[in-house]
């Protein structure tokens, strides 16, 4: 079923959920998948505790994305909005069934989405947001296709699927 998701020159989600009661990105091939399958990553993540490059960083469970005191290097914070945890976390949950990975990657997915508009977050540049879109709907599809996954929440899902319109026009 084809679904319209334009309302005029704004991209809108709304008229992709209406009638339907979740929606799911289309399978896709990932590539890296193989190596983004730890179960500490994932734990960690749900805890607000995120490693690049050897340096760990708790920012809690609601993290600040704009103003969180991380590593000087710039490369850690690029790194971590790039959401390469999400696998992770998607891995997991298709592993154990727990419902705690999901919620912490709808979690974190939701603050990031609340806090930093599509090119405004620091050092976000246009590669930076299509490795970020491309590992939310990697994770997505993930979670998508463990047994039990029942869906995002919809207030995410309509959240998600317009950030990523406007990130893909930023890109």
């Amino acid at each position: 079923m084809e679904r319209d998701l334009h309302d005029g020159d704004r991209m809108s989600a709304a008229p992709a959920l209406a009638g339907a009661h979740h929606v799911a990105p289309r399978p896709v091939f990932c590539i890296t998948a193989h190596a983004y399958r730890s179960r500490r990553v994932a734990d960690d993540a749900c805890m607000g505790r995120f490693t690049i490059a050897g340096e760990t960083v708790d920012v809690g469970r609601e993290p600040d994305w704009v103003g969180a005191a991380l590593p000087e290097d710039r490369e850690w914070r690029i790194e971590w909005t790039k959401f390469y945890f999400g696998l992770d976390l998607a891995h997991a949950y298709a592993e154990t069934g727990a419902s705690r990975y999901l919620d912490a990657w709808q979690r974190l997915v939701a603050t990031y989405l609340r806090q930093v508009a599509p090119g405004e977050g620091v050092d976000d540049t246009s590669d930076v947001a299509a490795r970020r879109v491309q590992n939310w709907l990697y994770a997505w599809q993930a979670f998508a296709a463990a047994p039990g996954y029942d869906g995002l929440s919809d207030d995410l899902e309509v959240e998600l699927l317009e950030s990523i319109g406007a990130q893909l026009a930023f890109i």
